[in-house]
């Protein structure tokens, strides 16, 4: 059959039809678009954005009045109050107490009667000077010994508080090693005597069994008396702490509600990026709305 150049249909009408087809199509893309871009509810998602925008900006504007300026203020006041206060005399002694009742703790218990006694000394000397003429630099300079020497105080406490936590997770873990090591055995006594082994054989077994019992008993005593020492010492150095840790909370929480509306605002306010985002176009693939 000879070769020849015509089609089965006209080329110039499938033209028409194709280039009628891709203009109807890219009309309906573009009205999808629109319609997405217009949708109502959109309308009201700006709206709020900006008045959570303009919201969030009043506060802070208002936090940086005159005000809370002052209440901060009064607040770090307090911490430094609270941080410069002498240390309860009871219940540092109580913790020297419960400090000595483990002897691994032993020497430090004496170092801390020490810094305590030491920075009694100094107390004491701070207020026989008092306001007497020509000594404000002399109490200025005792009062910065002491308020190092409270810090390395307060930080010996929370280290040996520390210790007691360490000790604690070591013998937990000797306790646990301990009741997997009774579990085989007693696994092993159960297994002899299902396969009825020797009488010989269930009697070592069994003994075994009860001997790594004590142990578990031993152990389960040893990690329960560091449980409570190491709850005695926190709670006390909590009750030391109180006051100071209270005062510090007031200012972070306070410093925090500027923080918090800051961040707010950033991520609420609209900026060069959002707006590209809510472009006719690129809004349809997830934008900030």
């Amino acid at each position: 059959m000879p070769a020849t150049e015509q089609t089965w249909r006209d080329l110039k009408i499938l033209h028409i039809v194709f280039a009628v087809a891709a203009v109807a199509l890219l009309a309906t893309t573009v009205a999808m678009l629109a319609a997405d871009h217009d949708r109502p509810w959109k309308k009201y998602a700006r709206g709020f954005r900006e008045l959570e925008t303009w919201s969030a900006q009043a506060r802070i504007e208002q936090q940086d009045l005159a005000d809370y300026r002052a209440r901060g203020d009064d607040l770090a006041e307090a911490l430094a109050e609270a941080r410069r206060a002498p240390l309860d005399a009871g219940l540092a002694e109580r913790f020297v107490a419960a400090v000595r009742t483990a002897p691994e703790d032993a020497s430090a218990a004496g170092f801390l009667e020490q810094d305590i006694a030491d920075l009694e000394e100094l107390q004491a000397r701070v207020a026989d000077l008092g306001d007497a003429a020509g000594s404000a630099e002399e109490v200025g300079r005792l009062n910065e010994r002491r308020f190092a020497l409270r810090g390395d105080l307060l930080q010996r406490m929370q280290d040996i508080a520390k210790r007691a936590k360490f000790r604690e997770d070591l013998l937990a873990g000797s306790l646990k090693l301990r009741k997997a090591e009774l579990d085989k055995n007693r696994a092993d006594y159960e297994l002899a005597i299902a396969a009825e082994a020797p009488a010989e054989r269930q009697a070592t077994l069994l003994a075994l069994a009860d001997a790594k019992r004590a142990e578990v008993a031993d152990a389960t005593l040893a990690f329960q008396g560091a449980n409570t020492h190491r709850k005695n010492l926190e709670a006390l150095f909590g009750q030391i702490m109180s006051a100071e840790d209270a005062a510090a909370k007031a200012v972070a929480d306070h410093r925090g509600q500027l923080a918090q509306l800051q961040k707010t605002y950033d991520d609420r306010r609209a900026n060069l990026g959002k707006k590209a985002l809510e472009l006719p176009v690129l809004d349809a693939f997830n934008g900030p709305l």
